[in-house]
């Protein structure tokens, strides 16, 4: 498959290191750090107009007057790339701060210790020449420039305090391994429809590329969202690529939750995001990790096990507790931040906080109503009881809270005053209590979901005719990989077989046209913002295997 390297970075499963190409400039980077962090690491250039050809296990620069004069690059390993120059020179600027020195270790070894990543790295010719530019200035090197000379190999590694020295496999070798362990995974993806082969294809490759190795605070191999900009694993976007690693890659897919549990807060909290530098609990992410555990059940009877339902049964229930018990007002759970949701600017956040909004609510009933489950699993029959009496209770408050007679309502927590937007499709989420609902009332949310939301490449966040609807404004219109995955499955749940499917394939044949991005302009499939991202990839591959076992 070829990559697009201006879209889609060129990384490999394990990887901190990442090839992208960026307003102009080839940069190597290292992703270490999480989204905050300055990822840049060297500039690459060339002495001739050049052109690029990347696939999923090799990235090539050649002459555009000669493709015979070529660099191409590799991830022998999680830790390692392997260059090789042939007829063509190699140029590598590092993006360095003050204190960012370069030393020679030996005759042809050197070791480059960069502070804003507080990594070093180890960087040996196997062959040919490297030529260094790099004066020092007191405290650092005042510059970093390298060049690689034609017909010259080069092998750099990243670690954080001592380099472990192997001996290299050949170039043609190591690139046959990376190869076949690729393919191996590609293996393990679900079938496609033919006319899906390329966002298949896409796909599976997002998922290799954004899963990184253990390192630092991730103390588990976990998936990214992209190696783009979106360098952490949030507490939700964890449960789409879980529900899709289930099933042939069950240990890849408990880590996406367990490393949550490793950090659970005392209170019961997850964390909001985790990369290999930082735990953030500024923000709490809605309960639907129990549903996305259930989902993964359904697949996979491994997850059924005493062993690991038990420890998932008993995280969900002290982070369900955090909301009963730390976060609501008047038995209700409220957000204290857009991000709280994963809507972030939904318009019913737009006039401030805090929020009660239904959808939280009814995640919350829905995880209190599978723990029930859950513990009758477990043989905790009293548990069982109590889960399914507390879901009750809350429920019976559900309606008078928030139905206004016409339709749902979000509403300022400590006031009571009701917000004005009813144009976010954030407050139709709470048909994943279809189940509960009575007829009438499940036909009238489902009915005006469709009517007023379903847009030719799926459900608008916003709604269409709304004066804030955007094509490219987050949450504010286009359509989205996690909540078209949670409208179809309610629907199916709910009955509404035709309407989920229906919804499904438009999801799917917007990624025909955008790509697998962070989310879809709902009227063109145009992708926005990042062009890689991970959970996109797992709910597309859900969609389709769903519309495939249909027909």
């Amino acid at each position: 498959m070829k990559i697009a390297i201006s879209k889609i970075p060129f990384s490999r499963y394990g990887s901190y290191f990442v090839i992208s190409y960026f307003e102009g400039e080839l940069l190597l980077r290292d992703v270490h750090g999480g989204d905050e962090s300055p990822s840049e690491l060297f500039r690459l250039s060339f002495n001739e107009e050049v052109a690029f050809e990347c696939n999923e296990t090799k990235f090539t620069v050649f002459s555009k007057n000669n493709a015979e004069n070529k660099i191409e690059f590799i991830y022998p390993t999680d830790k390692t790339v392997h260059i090789r120059t042939t007829r063509m020179a190699l140029k590598l600027e590092a993006i360095k701060v003050r204190y960012d020195s370069f030393n020679q270790m030996g005759s042809n070894s050197y070791e480059y210790i960069s502070y804003k990543k507080e990594t070093k790295y180890h960087l040996e010719v196997l062959s040919g020449n490297l030529s260094v530019d790099a004066p020092w200035k007191t405290v650092g090197n005042e510059h970093i420039r390298l060049e690689l000379a034609n017909d010259s190999e080069l092998y750099l590694t990243n670690y954080r305090v001592i380099h472990e020295s192997v001996t290299p496999q050949s170039f043609e070798d190591a690139h046959v391994a990376v190869q076949k362990e690729y393919q191996e995974w590609l293996n393990n993806m679900p079938t496609t429809d033919p006319q899906y082969q390329l966002p298949h294809d896409l796909a599976s490759y997002l998922l290799w590329t954004n899963t990184v190795r253990v390192d630092g605070f991730l103390n588990l191999p976990i998936t990214y969202m992209s190696k783009n900009w979106m360098q952490n694993i949030w507490s939700w976007d964890n449960c789409f690529n879980a529900i899709l690693m289930a099933e042939n890659y069950p240990e890849l897919a408990y880590n996406q939750l367990k490393i949550f549990n490793n950090y659970q807060d005392d209170s019961g909290a997850y964390p909001d995001f985790i990369n290999d530098k930082y735990v953030s609990y500024n923000c709490v992410k809605p309960p639907i990790h129990a549903w996305a555990y259930q989902k993964m059940m359904e697949v996979n009877p491994k997850f059924s096990e005493d062993k690991f339902l038990s420890e998932m049964y008993d995280s969900f229930s002290r982070n369900t507790n955090f909301w009963l018990n730390h976060r609501t007002h008047d038995g209700l759970p409220y957000y204290t931040h857009g991000n709280d949701s994963g809507w972030d600017n939904a318009s019913i956040f737009h006039e401030g906080f805090p929020v009660t909004a239904p959808d939280l609510t009814a995640y919350l009933i829905r995880q209190m109503d599978i723990l029930g489950d859950f513990a009758d699993k477990l043989g905790k029959q009293k548990e069982a009881h109590d889960w399914r009496e507390k879901a009750d209770l809350l429920y019976d408050k559900f309606l008078p809270a928030f139905f206004d007679g016409k339709q749902l309502r979000a509403f300022h927590t400590f006031s009571g005053e009701k917000i004005k937007s009813t144009t976010s499709a954030i407050l139709f989420l709470p048909i994943v209590l279809a189940y509960r609902f009575n007829d009438a009332d499940k036909e009238q949310l489902i009915s005006e979901l469709l009517n007023r939301f379903e847009c030719k490449y799926g459900i608008a966040t916003e709604e269409p005719t709304s004066s804030l609807f955007t094509g490219d404004g987050y949450w504010l219109g286009p359509v989205w990989a996690p909540e078209t995955y949670i409208f179809v499955d309610a629907l199916y749940e709910a009955g509404y077989h035709d309407d989920a499917l229906r919804i499904a394939k438009k999801f799917c044949d917007a990624t025909l046209v955008g790509g697998l991005a962070e989310n879809f302009n709902a009227h063109t499939g145009e992708g926005n913002d990042d062009l890689a991202f991970s959970w996109t990839s797992s709910v597309f591959l859900l969609l389709n295997q769903m519309n495939l076992e249909e027909d």
